[in-house]
């Protein structure tokens, strides 16, 4: 089980590595300030990834270790597997070392073990949902020259939503809110102006289907359920953004 993670890990750093910095050659190791950029939608990408990171590690480490030791291994874990693509970051001309990114990936383990910690679960369920947008194909080397690249660079169709229980509704049933940004073909604000563009934010609110709720009578499925779950399906939503104000989505991803 342990080779197995160590196995995926590898995969994704090298799938990291084709994705963000192909077109770049290495520089000495630097720090970048990117708070101002892509709306704050890639902090919490980093916060989703560190949670999920630290739950994965949980699931493994809970075969080797006793509860209190896996808590602080797999928080441990989540946050230096993530945090260590800054170290790419800081030698890529492009990019550079964010703090801001090791704080994201600090806040996203910790929202997990402490979630484990306090309520012995997970109550709030960060969740990610994405759309194809346009922008990507007027700048695919940054937003994404396939869907997979989309589908991880192209801030533009990216939402990230928490789901929680709300006490009246059945077990299988959250409500979830969201957050999103639109109109970016570059990081900062004032670049996206310069090209006609003004970035705007999203906020969302909708219900969410829970499917650790849901039991299926094949392990199989069973086993599926949590990755699954990391997913918010289409439903309605109730948008607000800064642009045009409430927007009412039959169906939303």
């Amino acid at each position: 089980m342990a080779g197995f993670f160590f196995l995926f890990y590898v995969i994704a750093i090298w799938g990291a590595n084709l994705l963000w910095y192909k077109h770049h050659s290495f520089a000495d190791f630097h720090l970048f300030d990117d708070l101002a950029e892509w709306q704050q939608m890639d902090k919490l990408g980093h916060i989703f990834s560190a949670f999920y990171l630290s739950s994965c590690s949980f699931a493994v480490l809970s075969f080797l270790f006793p509860e209190k030791k896996t808590l602080l291994l797999s928080s441990l874990s989540g946050f230096a597997l993530l945090s260590s693509i800054e170290i790419l970051d800081g030698f890529s001309p492009a990019y550079g070392a964010s703090i801001y990114d090791l704080v994201a990936n600090f806040l996203g383990a910790m929202l997990f073990v402490c979630q484990k910690k306090i309520f012995k679960k997970i109550i709030l369920q960060p969740k990610f949902s994405f759309h194809f947008s346009t922008f990507a194909t007027q700048r695919p080397h940054i937003l994404g020259d396939s869907w997979l690249a989309q589908l991880l660079k192209d801030y533009n169709g990216q939402t990230y939503w928490y789901a929680f229980p709300v006490r009246f509704f059945p077990s299988w049933l959250q409500l979830s809110v969201g957050y999103s940004a639109d109109n970016m073909l570059f990081g900062h604000y004032f670049q996206n102006e310069q090209a006609g563009l003004t970035p705007f934010r999203r906020y969302f609110i909708s219900v969410d289907i829970n499917l650790m709720a849901l039991k299926s009578r094949y392990s199989l499925l069973n086993s599926v359920i949590p990755f699954a779950n990391l997913l918010r399906l289409p439903l309605p939503a109730l948008e607000w953004n800064e642009r045009d104000g409430f927007v009412w989505h039959w169906i939303y991803f």
